[in-house]
């Protein structure tokens, strides 16, 4: 377990180098660091889902149209631009599947550019209802792939662009297909509502609203990979974190699972874990007390002692 300590380190170190010398009373300088804190984390998982964008780019696009069954394509591909997304968007429209798919794969593309990605340009052409209407393509899952992970990079977005996706309902169609039998449909939903629940608060209980934490719950205990398990794990902190708090009655089916990830042997699961009950604790003693009726508490004596 010397990789917690030393990422605790790490994080301890990332917060001296960021925490500005603040004047007030000491609920206020607690604030301060609170918000210091969150910052960081948040400029932690964006980063990460930059890289992802840049690597899955190819990698896992290739990894997807193998999964998917999709016939070779030769290594030779258009690159596409902002200015063809009129001709993309026409495209999207056709009465040819295949035809469909590449403006689809075209569009992904174009949202997981590293730099500047143009979302609005995507969101201004009018193709988001497309995008949430092949989202629900039960006959496609290839298709309900790239549109998910199209549907994910506008989430990731600014406010309004994330507000956008909500509005389309793609959050209903999300919860759906985290129930699906394909674990690559299953982790571009998490990476999904996550983006979408790190907004805010507002957006966050919209979704918790919208029946979104049972079956994200679902699929870290059925713990299919541990890839699932960590970006699950991570999603649900971010169903944790922010203020005002999510209300306890809603989000307190979470700490049986918190609790079960605990027990793991993996630091990046165990991390985020830590996280969100950390989130949770913050608040009136309720919070406190139902972290302690999960059982929790035990596992995370014992990780103080790594």
């Amino acid at each position: 377990m010397t990789g917690i300590s030393d990422s605790f380190e790490s994080r301890i170190a990332a917060r001296r180098r960021n925490f500005k010398k603040a004047s007030g009373d000491a609920s206020d300088m607690r604030r301060r660091r609170e918000d210091a804190t969150v910052q960081i984390r948040k400029k932690e998982k964006e980063d990460q889902l930059v890289r992802r964008r840049r690597l899955e780019g190819i990698e896992a696009g290739e990894a997807a149209e193998s999964t998917f069954k999709t016939p070779s394509k030769p290594t030779t591909q258009p690159c596409f631009k902002e200015e063809d997304i009129p001709a993309l968007t026409k495209a999207l429209s056709s009465s040819d599947e295949a035809t469909v798919m590449e403006a689809l794969v075209s569009f992904r593309k174009l949202l997981s550019k590293e730099d500047r990605p143009p979302i609005q340009n995507v969101i201004d052409a009018g193709v988001l209802p497309r995008f949430k209407e092949l989202l629900d393509h039960p006959m496609s899952p290839k298709m309900q792939f790239e549109a998910a992970w199209a549907l994910t990079n506008i989430a990731s977005g600014n406010h309004d662009q994330t507000r956008t996706v909500v509005e389309l309902g793609a959050v209903e169609s999300f919860r759906k297909l985290l129930s699906s039998d394909s674990a690559d449909l299953q982790e571009q939903s998490i990476w999904a509502v996550a983006n979408i629940a790190g907004d805010g608060p507002g957006i966050r209980d919209q979704c918790l609203r919208l029946g979104i934490l049972q079956p994200l719950l679902d699929v870290i205990r059925a713990g299919q990979t541990i890839g699932l398990v960590r970006l699950g794990t991570w999603a649900l902190s971010n169903f944790c974190r922010g203020k005002p708090a999510p209300p306890l009655e809603t989000i307190s089916p979470a700490l049986a699972t918190l609790a079960m990830v605990l027990g793991l042997d993996d630091r990046e699961a165990l991390t985020d874990a830590l996280w969100a009950v950390s989130y949770l604790c913050g608040g009136p003693s309720e919070r406190i007390e139902a972290v302690l009726i999960s059982g929790a508490i035990p596992r995370i004596v014992q990780l103080l002692g790594h």
